[in-house]
């Protein structure tokens, strides 16, 4: 059964590109297949070959394409860990010395 469900999970990722920050059936087969349990509007984790089995991971994260786990957590007195805080407007961070692109 768990053999069905990665390839339903994989199946499901790649064809259907479904919007991770909202999809409720992703985040079953993720937790069915290989035990990783995602939080509502998370993204960016849906990658069993980085993420191993056991992980949680809360509700509003953001993952870039080159994010490892490791056995760590993140303090729990931070404001937010969400990455609008890192937006130069804000002032909240100093102004970058290159330019972002969207890729």
């Amino acid at each position: 059964m768990n053999k069905i469900m990665r390839i339903a999970a994989r199946i499901y990722k790649t064809a259907f590109r479904p919007n991770e920050m909202e999809s409720k059936l992703l985040r079953r087969l993720f937790k069915d297949a290989y035990g990783i349990d995602v939080g509502a509007y998370s993204y960016g984790c849906f990658d069993h070959r980085r993420f191993g089995s056991g992980m949680f991971v809360g509700r509003y994260c953001s993952f870039a394409n080159s994010c490892r786990r490791f056995n760590a957590n993140h303090g729990l007195s931070y404001l937010m860990l969400h990455p609008f805080i890192y937006n130069t407007r804000l002032g909240m961070v100093a102004k970058e010395p290159f330019e972002r692109t969207l890729c």
